[in-house]
């Protein structure tokens, strides 16, 4: 069967680029999309076919080969439908339809269209066991989640892209689990003995090593963590830094001591010396210094974020609102960091609130009342800063 891309002409903010240029793991959506399409099969045409059925999805579309292969290949045809609510009730915050992603079989001769009678598609996810939560933070838990290989999600909000991004890694471990069980039983001795050989050992964490791939010219210091984690060609890891369940792209770098779990960490991105950045996404040759910690955020190709900087991510009171065509939407979830558009500069001592966009181009710096910048002339110590200058501290002042 063909498949055809419909065309949206809707970028996406605050990055003003089309959806299917930005990145999921180590390749734009486009990329992604094609590669799924070819695994599964399907044909990629430049105009729909007169005489036969075909597939059409939208072009900010994020799917994987296994749900392509769940397609009815009967003869039936209408717009993807889902079901499952624990699914849906993850991904639906902020989608026009979430029950309806935009892809759909196209009778023979049927015009272009995303309209048209249900078509029903069981996902075959499994449940997530929950994260162990302290009870302070327990009401951001999103209850169970939904995994597997076969998985759909429009990118129609940067919230998504993020979104995106962690669902891939949870699919792409999901089919190489799939691979694994499906494959001879002289492949699966082989990729056993490959993983032992790389464990250094049998304990979980030296096992936990064996199950990373390693891209060609990598340099990993020896002090370094790196488990369950995917390093394109060329990237390079310092001195006790530490790398868990994470897709890291070709020639990026993470400086010592800096931490990353459960992210993914563009082509050229850089983590910094003694940074920590939780399911979040750097783009391509984006910079995170060390600060307080970044989690659930997404960072934009070419931006900086200065030591010191603080982005928060959990809510207390309600959940946390967004941006959203113009509008104040609620995300629906307590827990989300913040968004930095492409080449976005963010200074020492910055705080950004949750849910916060950063425009693309931007340059925020710190508060400067309590930065010195002069001591004026017969000012005694003991001194204090006041709007930038140094100011004697008088007997008795508190």
């Amino acid at each position: 069967m063909k498949a055809v891309c419909q065309k949206t002409n809707r970028p996406l903010e605050p990055f003003g680029d089309f959806s299917h240029a930005l990145f999921v793991l180590d390749r734009s959506l486009k990329e992604a999309q094609e590669a799924a399409l070819l695994r599964a099969g399907f044909v990629i045409a430049a105009e729909p076919p007169v005489n036969e059925p075909y597939l059409l999805y939208r072009e900010d579309c994020w799917f994987t080969a296994a749900f392509l292969q769940k397609l009815p290949k009967n003869g039936a045809s209408g717009r993807v439908t889902l079901s499952d609510a624990v699914y849906l009730k993850f991904c639906g915050p902020l989608q026009t339809d979430a029950a309806r992603p935009p892809i759909a079989i196209v009778p023979a001769g049927g015009p272009p269209s995303l309209e048209g009678q249900e078509l029903p598609i069981d996902l075959g996810l499994h449940d997530v066991d929950e994260m162990n939560l302290h009870p302070a933070v327990s009401h951001a838990s999103m209850g169970k989640m939904r995994s597997g290989a076969a998985m759909v999600h429009p990118i129609e909000h940067w919230t998504h892209l993020l979104r995106v991004n962690l669902l891939a890694m949870l699919s792409r471990g999901e089919q190489y689990r799939l691979d694994f069980e499906r494959a001879p039983i002289w492949s699966k001795l082989y990729q056993i003995l490959k993983v032992l050989w790389n464990s250094n050992g049998l304990s979980v964490a030296g096992l936990a090593r064996g199950l990373s791939r390693i891209g060609k010219g990598c340099n990993i210091h020896p002090t370094a963590v790196v488990e369950a984690t995917e390093l394109g060609e060329g990237v390079e890891v310092g001195p006790y830094a530490v790398l868990r369940g994470c897709v890291v792209g070709a020639g990026a770098k993470i400086e010592a001591y800096g931490h990353a779990s459960l992210s993914v960490i563009g082509p050229k991105a850089r983590v910094g010396d003694g940074a920590m950045i939780n399911l979040a996404v750097l783009m391509p040759e984006a910079f995170v210094s060390r600060g307080d910690g970044f989690q659930m955020s997404l960072f934009g190709s070419g931006s900086f974020v200065a030591v010191g900087a603080t982005i928060l991510d959990l809510s207390f009171g309600k959940t946390i609102r967004v941006d959203h065509d113009g509008e104040r939407r609620d995300s629906e979830v307590y827990f989300l960091g913040a968004c930095i558009g492409h080449r976005a500069k963010v200074g020492n001592g910055v705080r950004i609130s949750y849910g916060t966009v950063v425009p693309n181009d931007s340059f925020l710096v710190g508060p400067s009342h309590d930065l010195l910048r002069r001591w004026p002339t017969g000012t005694e110590s003991p001194a204090r800063v006041v709007e930038g200058a140094a100011s004697s501290v008088r007997r008795g002042d508190s």
